[in-house]
């Protein structure tokens, strides 16, 4: 299993954004895993790509996050958790950054493909960029 963060996500789906050659390039490497996104990083795809591409990508994209990753829905327990991460480290990473960290021990997942630094570094965590 692998973790998808929103910056592959919206380096994919937008033509124009500063990742989407290295997004692009990624595919080939990921296609064989399970490939594992949560709700957090569906929220922040979709009002990224929203505020860029229109409604319409908005659609396209929610139809192929749901068909073609594990969803992990976040929950209380979670949030504890992760708010304990995110203070852990200065405040420095993001609620969402610290969520799928959470959810990566969760899931015993040590990948993640990702262009936010903010993941080097940490604890049993690989991040994959190129």
């Amino acid at each position: 299993m692998i973790f998808i963060d929103t910056g592959f996500i919206v380096g994919l789906v937008d033509s124009n954004d500063q990742w989407h050659n290295h997004a692009a390039s990624l595919v080939s490497k990921i296609n064989n895993e399970k490939r594992v996104i949560c709700n957090a990083v569906i929220i922040e795809s979709l009002n990224t790509i929203g505020k860029r591409l229109g409604s319409e990508a908005i659609k396209q994209l929610y139809i192929n996050l749901k068909e073609n990753f594990i969803i992990y829905n976040e929950n209380r327990a979670l949030y504890d958790k992760a708010v304990s991460t995110q203070i852990k480290y200065g405040g420095k990473l993001s609620l969402a950054d610290s969520i799928i960290i959470e959810i990566m021990k969760e899931l015993n997942i040590t990948k993640i493909v990702s262009f936010d630094h903010h993941f080097d570094n940490k604890e049993k965590i690989v991040r994959i960029a190129h």
